[in-house]
């Protein structure tokens, strides 16, 4: 049997799930209610009543745990490149559901929300991962990646971007991890990319 004051942390944990700020709101101690708070819990049959009260919820809103997370794993897992036209800022419309569902809407920034700048896209030097198993005589020239290195000019940036420091890294989505170039200003280099699958010898 649950006293008055342990009934009400029950119902008011439901709120937002915050066992410190239901304890508090149920008339027990701030100073005390980190600790406390987790004890209380911990009692059979506070965590029982809880449960009985989430399940009464869950019924009546046809909201369950399970639901929830398959609702934030569509927003965290959702691909932008694969659900938004970008030639006319919407949604295209082969977008999987998933993706729709995940995304609310699609803002287009103004050209005056950009800088300018150039990118260079750095990637492997050679095309063979083992350069020491090539036929021998072979001359390395023939292995040189002839796109080890792409230059893009005028690409778009977020204009925060436009006074960054070389060492500072950031990440431009589905393409790499960047840095502002030490040498060169306005010109920023990939230095990590996203996926790579490239291994090379030990």
């Amino acid at each position: 049997m649950l006293t008055d004051r342990q009934e009400r942390f029950c119902q008011e944990y439901l709120i937002d799930l915050n066992a410190t700020q239901a304890y508090i709101r149920a008339g027990y101690s701030a100073r005390t209610a980190h600790n406390c708070a987790s004890r209380l819990m911990a009692k059979a049959g506070v965590r029982a009543r809880i449960d009985e009260l989430m399940a009464v919820r869950s019924r009546r809103t046809g909201v369950t745990q399970e639901r929830v997370v398959r609702e934030l794993a569509r927003i965290a897992f959702v691909d932008p490149t694969q659900a938004i036209d970008f030639e006319c800022a919407g949604l295209r419309e082969d977008a999987e559901a998933d993706d729709r569902a995940a995304l609310m809407s699609v803002r287009v920034k103004s050209g005056d929300d950009f800088t300018e700048r150039e990118v260079r896209l750095y990637d492997k030097l050679f095309t063979e991962a083992n350069m020491n198993g090539i036929p021998e005589g072979s001359d390395y020239k023939d292995y040189l990646n002839p796109e080890s290195v792409t230059v893009r000019t005028g690409c778009k940036l977020e204009e925060s971007l436009k006074d960054a420091k070389p060492g500072e890294k950031f990440q431009f989505v589905r393409t790499g991890f960047f840095t502002p170039d030490s040498k060169n200003p306005g010109v920023y280099n990939r230095v990590v990319t996203l996926r790579d699958s490239f291994k090379p010898a030990k």
